[in-house]
């Protein structure tokens, strides 16, 4: 499709509506759409249609590069004339209250563009052929990669969290309009420059590399393809240089990373309980971003955001080298979409979960560091228009408002069909209790705590009348303030939270992510300073820029609770139960945490201050409800300071 003058506007897939009043077509998950011998029309499509977008000329707006460069590099205004704000901005929202609403359109689009080049490719099919593909087409739409889904691989090992099968083959076969094609690379395995240019040799689109504080470069200007785990940059390793010119995927790391070790004699549940904490989280803010809620608003207690179990993924996935765990250069792995999809549906259901929930209340409207299109430290409501994505070819941005409601653009998740015969009253008309309630039962069944492993601890028993049977046990989480610019102003850096002996602690960072001992991570997903181009001085990203200059604060949250029931389990610990006393103890003598750059670099204990760095645990009651459709609740939580106060990162009193 030619550029032209008027913009390009993002209004969903107009097709494949119906025949039920409402209905629309389901973004599916990605392993069961793929294997469905059904969807093969789609699946073929699918893949030709993003192989075709990834070759398109970059110069175009509508181009792969293009859009995927909305989110990070090459920094240059799309589909508007915009001044930035200040040198090396960007579109994209981190850390802000815009996280998950800006994302909602971006997504969109990559969604319409595939479509749209779809049905170019319906049209090359002989006509015998056209009609089923165009019918393909008009239903389908993006499927999701739930990275929280364990899975059952092998049946003689326990499930894993796993990539989609689509994406690991390096070549993949499909049926073209002239037949049998191969497509090499696979169009979901990775991403290659058109034309046989490196990154850093496009014009004003040029996508420049990175360096950090340890000295270590990550030279994305000289790539040609995305990558998932390159080795560490060496310029006098000749084979190393060519891994990174032509791009490395080594999907295997992805998978031990997402479960630390997938040789491990049982699941890592994490993910699913970030997920599921997540989504008990009720309040607009604090589950959209990780941005620190400085509004007097009270912060003690389950506030897991969407943003922080996005930022693990991103570094899990995309490892050392690879683009999915740089900011600026993520939305350039076509995995980048597939997380997106999935992370556009947790927020759909948390919206049908909160239908009232938004950050109309002021106190929820965070102040913002900045980028291209927000003034620094203005305060973005509803109504902020979320560039560069409009509603029309006349200019007319969306806004968070303007995007709220999903139906409007034509698509939904399984989880959310209205329009289903299950969710009708004996009137024959929808019943929105019927609705919730199963919503709350598919969330349960998919991320929800197993009652099972507690009944050694607590038996269930009887709440108060009419309350049905529950399970309560004390709940300890991990609550952690940070400055996601604080390693030398941007060098993206973990904060790992183990729990046993420190002396079962390797030495090495880069073995950390599969010790034994680890509880869970947060990832900040920042960006550090680009290697300067020949002539240039090295300019940082100045959304990052402004975040380090103004002070900005993040929080995340690992849950506890998972470890210690591990821990309860093995007879070689001196855990016996979840009472506060003894986990207090416990804790004390067993909880350590740790900082390394995305180098594999650990943070030495003198220099966590430069990080803001405070780890506390706060103590809750944790109430699970044995009917399926009702949720878990977590509440009156407080500090237990004594855990980790007076230590390096620990907590701080607050001063009087």
């Amino acid at each position: 499709m030619a550029t032209t003058c008027a913009t390009y506007p993002i209004k969903g897939i107009s097709t494949g509506i119906g025949p039920a009043l409402g209905q629309v077509p389901v973004r599916q998950e990605i392993d069961r759409w793929y294997l469905n011998e059904e969807n093969k029309e789609q699946v073929h499509l699918f893949l030709l249609a993003l192989d075709r977008f990834q070759k398109m000329d970059i110069n175009d707006k509508l181009s792969y590069f293009q859009v995927a460069g909305i989110h990070g590099s090459p920094l240059v205004p799309w589909d508007e004339d915009l001044k930035p704000q200040k040198d090396n901005d960007g579109y994209c929202t981190h850390n802000s209250t815009l996280f998950i609403t800006w994302h909602r359109p971006f997504t969109l689009l990559f969604e319409q563009r595939i479509y749209e080049i779809m049905q170019e490719i319906v049209q090359e099919y002989p006509e015998n052929e056209r009609a089923r593909y165009k019918a393909a087409a008009d239903t389908w739409r993006l499927p999701y990669w739930d990275w929280a889904e364990l899975k059952h691989r092998d049946p003689a090992k326990p499930p894993i969290y796993d990539i989609p099968l689509l994406v690991q083959p390096a070549t993949i076969e499909v049926h073209g309009p002239c037949g049998p094609v191969k497509l090499d690379p696979n169009p979901l395995a990775k991403f290659t420059v058109p034309g046989g240019k490196a990154f850093g040799d496009l014009g004003r689109y040029k996508v420049n590399g990175f360096k950090d504080k340890d000295g270590f470069c990550y030279p994305y200007n000289i790539t040609h393809s995305t990558s998932r785990y390159l080795p560490q940059y060496d310029p006098n390793n000749e084979h190393v240089v060519q891994q990174w010119r032509e791009g490395v995927i080594d999907n295997k790391a992805v998978v031990d990373a997402l479960n630390r070790n997938a040789e491990a004699p049982e699941p890592n549940l994490t993910l699913r309980s970030y997920v599921y904490r997540a989504l008990h989280n009720d309040t607009f803010d604090s589950f959209a971003t990780t941005l620190i809620n400085e509004n007097g608003k009270p912060v003690l207690g389950n506030e897991m955001s969407l943003e922080g179990v996005h930022n693990v993924v991103h570094d899990y996935t995309g490892g050392v080298g690879g683009n999915m765990a740089w900011n600026l250069v993520s939305a350039f792995d076509p995995i980048f979409f597939l997380h997106h999809s999935n992370m556009e549906r947790l927020f759909t259901i948390w919206q049908t979960l909160y239908p009232y929930a938004w950050f109309t209340d002021p106190r929820e409207q965070l102040k913002d560091p900045g980028c291209y299109f927000i003034k620094p430290y203005d305060t973005p409501t509803p109504q902020t228009s979320l560039h560069p994505f409009h509603r029309d070819d006349k200019g007319t941005l969306h806004t968070s408002d303007s995007i709220r409601d999903w139906f409007q653009f034509n698509y939904t998740y399984p989880e959310l069909q209205p329009w289903l015969d299950k969710y009708k009253a004996e009137d024959k008309k929808f019943d929105l209790s019927l609705y919730y309630t199963d919503v709350v039962a598919q969330i349960k069944a998919q991320y929800g705590l197993d009652p099972g492993r507690f009944l050694d601890l607590r038996p269930p028993t009887a709440a108060a009348e009419g309350d049905g049977q529950i399970m309560q046990h004390e709940d300890y989480i991990v609550d952690i303030t940070y400055n996601r610019t604080g390693l030398n102003g941007g060098d993206p850096y973990r904060i790992y939270v183990f729990l046993g002996p420190a002396t079962e602690i390797d030495k090495d960072p880069k073995k950390w992510l599969s010790s034994k001992n680890l509880v869970g991570t947060l990832y900040t997903f920042s960006n550090p300073s680009p290697l300067p181009s020949e002539g240039e001085e090295g300019g940082r990203c100045g959304n990052c820029e402004r975040q380090r200059d103004a002070n900005i604060l993040s929080r995340g949250q690992i849950p506890l609770i998972d470890k210690l029931i591990t821990h309860i389990a093995d007879e070689q610990t001196s855990l016996t139960d979840l009472k506060r006393p003894m986990v207090r103890e416990y804790l004390k003598k067993y909880i350590s945490w740790a900082v390394a750059s995305i180098s594999g670099v650990a943070v030495p204990e003198e220099e966590l201050p430069s990080l803001q760095l405070e780890v506390k645990v706060l103590a809750g009651l944790a109430t699970h409800y044995l009917e399926t459709d009702r949720l878990s609740k977590f509440e009156n939580y407080d500090i237990e300071h004594s855990i980790t106060e007076g230590r390096a990162g620990g907590y701080s009193l607050p001063s009087a």
